[in-house]
């Protein structure tokens, strides 16, 4: 991905996106904050920067390394200029969770499930819903997540969880047995979601760092 951005700066070195894509590499692959802090702020000084740009710049790297306020405003201010791109409002629905405000989180999440009901979007209104303590909401937006994708880590390893909160060990552990027959790469992570809920910390932990090693960019999400 690194090569793909600097090949399309060598064509356009005015392109905000490709200085973005840049530095989400940088942020989460490399976990070279500060270069990525670097490219994303060549982006922004881009004479045409889309919202996306600002978007990923406050999600992918200030939610991580703060301020996270400015981040969020990034978030608004992008929503408000592409009210129908999805992915946005998923995005700050993300970033607020994180920031310990999860009634505004659900309500960005939702928006983004009317704009495009994605199996993503469920999962992570799960993952919100548990935050909350609503757990039997929760399942629904996990079952929801494993009808759209039941080939997704994420969400298997999200229904291990969810379900194991609601008190049904059994289909928990069976989430837990498609996940480990799934042939997903990025299976590490599936299973980091489950063990955390579930309140197993020591294999949560080795899960994370096997999901570190493989680089799955996901994890920050998780960790943050």
């Amino acid at each position: 991905m690194r090569e793909l951005a600097e090949q399309a700066l060598a064509l356009d070195p005015t392109l905000a996106e490709a200085y973005a894509m840049a530095a989400i590499v940088a942020c989460q692959y490399e976990y070279d904050y500060a270069r990525s802090e670097r490219l994303f702020r060549q982006a922004l000084a881009c004479h045409t920067v889309p919202p996306l740009v600002r978007a990923w710049y406050g999600f992918w790297l200030l939610r991580v390394t703060g301020p996270t306020e400015e981040g969020l405003e990034l978030q608004r201010q992008a929503i408000a200029e592409d009210p129908l791109n999805y992915i946005i409002p998923f995005m700050y629905g993300i970033t607020l969770t994180g920031a310990g405000r999860a009634e505004e989180g659900e309500a960005a999440l939702r928006q983004a499930l009317v704009l495009q009901p994605g199996f993503v979007a469920h999962v992570e209104l799960a993952l919100n819903l548990v935050a909350q303590g609503k757990v039997s909401d929760a399942l629904r937006s996990g079952e929801s997540a494993i009808a759209l994708a039941p080939w997704s880590s994420y969400a298997l390893g999200t229904l291990a969880g969810v379900t194991a909160l609601a008190g049904d060990r059994a289909r928990s552990d069976d989430a837990l047995r498609q996940l480990a027959e799934s042939q997903a790469l990025d299976k590490a992570f599936g299973y980091t979601v489950a063990h955390v809920m579930r309140g197993e910390l020591e294999a949560a932990a080795e899960w994370a760092s096997r999901t570190i090693d493989q680089r799955l960019p996901w994890i920050a999400v998780l960790l943050y």
